[in-house]
């Protein structure tokens, strides 16, 4: 059984992989060396339930699966709410306020 660790450590290099052999448009800004974050690291990131962060999932939030697991980075979930917040009603002002200002 493979452990957490070990889980985020394959999938950055499945990323990597990806990426290294992909050519990307100049102003795609992707950091593939950016380490991923569990779902409780993400949650505790944005200090948030990990309820929340399931719904905002659902809305969009960009993450990787990988056996069943969820997964996440700082830079893509900033990005996310940067540009989904004040558009969408569905991501109340108690829980955002606090990591985007």
């Amino acid at each position: 059984m493979l452990r957490e660790e070990e889980v985020k450590k394959w999938i950055s290099d499945a990323i990597r992989e990806y990426f290294s052999e992909t050519q990307l448009p100049e102003e795609t800004p992707i950091n593939i060396n950016e380490p991923l974050l569990s779902r409780q690291e993400a949650a505790a990131f944005l200090r948030i339930s990990i309820a929340t962060l399931s719904g905002w999932v659902g809305s969009g939030l960009p993450h990787y699966k990988w056996r069943g697991k969820i997964y996440f980075t700082k830079s893509e979930m900033l990005r996310f709410l940067q540009s989904e917040l004040p558009t969408k009603a569905k991501f109340s002002d108690k829980s955002s306020k606090h990591f985007l200002s």
